[in-house]
């Protein structure tokens, strides 16, 4: 008796692990299942390396330039300031800003000396290669309006003047120094038109030039950081 009860205890107990397992291996069989069809049902995140400034179109800078061009002694220099954007990393606008006050004195009216006073202003235009190199060119022009005017030497005041109208074409080279500044080295041709003022030929100022401009403000199109896009 008590053998027949060990065999069938011995059964049972075998059979119910076997049914255990079953069940327990196909349980897992369905979850792994559901979440594979979760996993599909949902929309996976790329990982992509961005550029952070193509989410900003305009891309904002000033600037200070020394130029030397052309006059009836040789060369000057002129200063300017500059302020602009550069508009989805490739077109250059900028407001600038001349003046050159030097050492041509001329005897306009005997006996009296007369030193030359040339300020102008305007818009500067251009395209330039995306900032995606530490040297980019950039071609354009500037456009301004102004003035000549001999101004008496020992007082200062001003006696006569003529307006006048520069276009300055040229084409550069933008070497990116930091994040936040670039050097501009230029070379350009100088044209004067409109001007009749006593004593000055406006050939005189027309010519290739020369310019150094040193810009402040976010050039750092080669900046990348890891953003997720969803």
């Amino acid at each position: 008796m008590k053998c027949i009860y060990y065999y069938m205890t011995k059964n049972l107990t075998i059979l119910f692990i076997l049914l255990t397992s079953s069940l327990l291996t196909e349980a897992q069989i369905n979850i792994e299942m559901d979440t594979t069809i979760l996993n599909d049902s949902i929309p996976q995140a790329d990982t992509v390396e961005v550029n952070v400034w193509d989410h900003y179109d305009w891309q904002p800078f000033v600037a200070f330039a020394l130029e030397v061009g052309p006059d009836p002694d040789g060369y000057f220099e002129s200063y300017s300031w500059q302020a602009g954007v550069i508009y989805k990393q490739h077109f250059y606008l900028a407001a600038f800003a001349t003046e050159y006050q030097g050492d041509i004195q001329s005897t306009v009216v005997f006996p009296n000396e007369f030193n030359l006073l040339f300020k102008h202003g305007g818009a500067s235009i251009g395209y330039k290669t995306s900032r995606e190199r530490r040297v980019e060119i950039l071609v354009g022009s500037q456009i301004g309006w102004g003035s000549m005017l001999w101004k008496l030497s020992e007082s200062g005041r001003n006696f006569i003047k003529d307006d006048l109208m520069v276009i300055h074409p040229f084409v550069s080279a933008d070497i990116s120094i930091v994040k936040y500044a670039s050097a501009n080295i230029a070379i350009g041709y100088r044209k004067l038109v409109g001007l009749d003022l006593a004593s000055v030929n406006p050939k005189d100022f027309e010519g290739i030039t020369a310019t150094l401009t040193l810009r402040l403000g976010r050039f750092d199109g080669t900046h990348k950081e890891w953003r997720v896009i969803k």
